[in-house]
């Protein structure tokens, strides 16, 4: 098809990343809610965090062992304590055994 990929491949059930491909959230910007996509080549264990702007840690997900393929996570803008957040820059933070992706998004409230 003439573009080049340096993230996924070509397979039998369309492009695969190589191994975790983070794309960015939905709606962008977003208000109280977002939708978080990843796509895994393979079914591996997923953490999910979200840092603020000086990098503290506003909440910490274990997705548990996640299928491969295309993979939404809704997420509403509330810290570990269940507190809404204030309207700014976040990033979200995806590891799964040795990869990692991390995207910014903005919160309007």
């Amino acid at each position: 098809d003439g573009q080049k990929y340096t993230n996924i491949e070509k397979s039998p059930q369309g492009y695969l990343p190589l191994e975790i491909e983070l794309l960015q959230n939905f709606p962008y910007p977003f208000n109280q809610t977002t939708t978080i996509q990843l796509n895994l080549k393979t079914a591996q264990q997923v953490v999910l965090k979200i840092y603020d702007v000086q990098g503290r840690i506003i909440s910490c997900s274990d997705l548990g062992k996640l299928p491969a393929g295309k993979i939404e996570v809704p997420w509403t803008a509330v810290n570990a304590s269940g507190t809404d957040l204030s309207s700014g820059i976040y990033y979200y933070y995806v590891e799964s055994g040795t990869r990692s992706a991390v995207k910014k998004m903005v919160y309007i409230r």
